[in-house]
């Protein structure tokens, strides 16, 4: 998975803004070492889970997740704490999204209409618009050069372009569990700097129910985990994708300014 090592550094750190959404494409992990004709890198039960899941979620037109993350923050001689967030997100393909994010460390709503990104900071009172490109792929991409960052952009591109096994040195479908009462296939994989686990839901719905990444490399080897709930007749009215400016909310440049308060 290309983003995964930056998403599990930057969701909810001090310098990252929120789940998901990483800084630059640079520090995507490495290519997977070539898989033998006896021993591919990904067992072929687990990989046959994420064509499925991929395909599902390359099938969706419009949906709606709620996300519950917890993260690891590694401290001075290895102290831990946990941070917590929530995500809504509301995706109607090709161009419209909404995403709205509650956390430990920040506040931030996000609204794209097919034309222009707005990002909002309520408790400090600003936000930013930039003009985007048309298409969910594409505003992806370019706010993955620009550093922005956003919750859950590693499952919306997966979503739309399904690239899950990029990076992977080995996988394997561990068995069957449950998340939130849901059966689910339990995938477990490794790449350079990372593992990571995936509950993908059994039957005629293949969804992503939930993620948990282990950083390896670094003190502590912190965890990230989201919870996955997802609902695929979303409602969705003319005001889901426009964006007015709260009461007194001030406008600032796309990069932030000075004191913190950038979007």
């Amino acid at each position: 998975m290309r983003f995964l090592y930056m998403l599990c550094r930057n969701s909810l750190g001090a310098a990252g803004l929120l789940a998901g959404l990483v800084a630059t494409a640079a520090a995507a992990a490495p290519p997977a070492a070539p898989a033998t004709a006896s021993k591919p890198a990904i067992a072929a039960d687990a990989a046959a889970v994420l064509e499925r899941m991929a395909a599902y979620l390359k099938g969706l037109d419009r949906f709606s997740i709620s996300a519950r993350e917890t993260r690891d923050e590694v401290l001075a001689y290895g102290y831990k704490l946990q941070r917590q967030q929530t995500a809504n997100m509301v995706v109607q393909r090709p161009d419209k999204m909404r995403v709205e994010v509650e956390g430990d460390l920040k506040v931030r709503t996000y609204v794209y209409d097919g034309r222009t990104l707005t990002i909002l900071a309520p408790m400090q009172g600003v936000y930013a618009q930039v003009e985007a490109p048309p298409g969910l792929e594409p505003l992806l991409n370019g706010l993955l050069n620009r550093g922005v960052e956003m919750p859950l952009i590693d499952m919306l591109l997966q979503a739309v372009k399904g690239n899950l096994a990029e990076g992977v040195l080995g996988g394997r479908l561990v068995g069957t569990s449950r998340v939130d009462g849901i059966a689910v296939d339990h995938l477990a994989f490794r790449q350079a700097t990372i593992d990571w686990q995936l509950w993908v839901e059994q039957g005629a719905r293949p969804l992503p129910r939930k993620l948990a990444i282990t950083t390896r490399h670094e003190v502590g080897e912190p965890q990230f985990t989201v919870v996955l709930e997802w609902n695929l007749e979303p409602d969705i009215d003319a005001g889901t994708f426009a964006f007015s400016p709260p009461p007194g909310a001030r406008r600032i440049g796309f990069e932030g300014d000075a004191a913190g308060a950038s979007p």
